[in-house]
């Protein structure tokens, strides 16, 4: 079993295209999505209805949970996320609000645990973004791997449990035994390590392998719509950046 491993869409359907046919020419069996399909950008029921009927596991993230909840967006967003959390909630269909209603805030299969922010306070929506919070995360946990999302950086952490130790890993991550492992697949639509292109991973489970992929996309199309409709500039700024 393959799996296509993504995250952090936020409603960029040309940047979800290109990682699906990438995806699709390396090879897998089924999708897991880690949250924030909508929030940012302009395509929300695109993305949505492209994914629905594919997704193996999806869980919620804190976009999506605004979406859902708008009186909380003033209160956790700040204010370029804020007006495009609004513009997306002005433009959802029916359909897609149902989907993001039905999305749990975690998600297992076997020795995995899927994830929007950290499994220990999976409804804070709290961030990792070192090896001392990934240190935690493993600590409390028995899976053999966790998967986040919420950071738009891609990461992969080894937790060697005999010397209880968290190390930083690659791109690429052969499981061994003795060690347990947190890994983000950084973002499909809103990349910020400085690599602007796409980001995902795939997920070998019978090899116990795990690599992260880029791939680049039609940033000049998101950014137009972006000034179309009327968002913060720096949305679409951003993404030529990578940040």
């Amino acid at each position: 079993m393959k799996y296509l491993i993504i995250s952090d869409i936020h409603s960029n359907l040309p940047a979800l295209q290109a990682v699906l046919k990438k995806a699709k020419r390396i090879g897998y069996d089924e999708i897991i999505c880690l949250g924030d399909f909508v929030g940012y950008y302009t395509y929300p029921n695109e993305v949505i209805g492209m994914l629905k009927d594919k997704l193996n596991i999806a869980v919620i993230g804190n976009h999506d949970y605004g979406i859902l909840h708008p009186q909380t967006i003033a209160r956790f967003f700040n204010e370029m996320a804020r007006d495009a959390l609004f513009y997306n909630v002005g433009i959802l269909s029916k359909e897609s609000i149902e989907f993001l209603k039905a999305l749990p805030f975690t998600k297992d299969a076997s020795d995995l645990h899927f994830v929007h922010g950290t499994p220990s306070e999976p409804e804070d929506f709290n961030y990792i973004y070192s090896s001392a919070h990934a240190a935690r995360e493993l600590r409390l946990s028995w899976y053999k791997a966790i998967f986040v999302g919420h950071t738009h950086i891609p990461v992969a952490y080894g937790y060697d449990e005999e010397k209880d130790r968290v190390n930083m890993l690659g791109n690429s991550v052969r499981f061994e035994n003795g060690v347990r492992y947190l890994i983000n697949p950084g973002s499909v639509g809103q990349p910020r390590d400085g690599n602007p292109d796409a980001s995902f991973g795939i997920l070998d489970v019978e090899e116990g392998i795990y690599k992260n992929y880029r791939v680049e996309y039609d940033i000049d199309t998101v950014a137009a719509d972006v000034i179309k409709a009327g968002l913060n500039p720096l949305l679409a700024e951003r993404l030529y950046d990578g940040f």
